[in-house]
């Protein structure tokens, strides 16, 4: 394979960690918080796990829409070479 097309592969599958990482972490934590709080509570209703999931990656994603767009950037130039 040419080398360059390895080095935007790398840079995608890096890409692709850095920012789907913090998006996943995010929804694990809120999860978890909220069934927490539903388990001391003793609410049994899973709209509220949703909710906050859906509310933690939109904040996320909100926070990381300059690196997002960083890294697209850079990887869009490497591919036009």
């Amino acid at each position: 394979m040419d080398a360059q097309l390895l080095e935007i592969l790398d840079l995608a599958l890096r890409a692709l960690f850095v920012l789907g990482l913090p998006v996943v972490i995010g929804a694990v934590i809120a999860g978890t918080l909220v069934a927490l709080l539903q388990g001391a509570m003793s609410l049994q209703d899973t709209g509220l796990q949703y909710a906050a999931k859906i509310l933690a990656v939109g904040l996320i994603v909100m926070l990381m829409w300059p690196t997002v767009v960083r890294y697209l950037t850079i990887l869009f130039e490497r591919a036009m070479e």
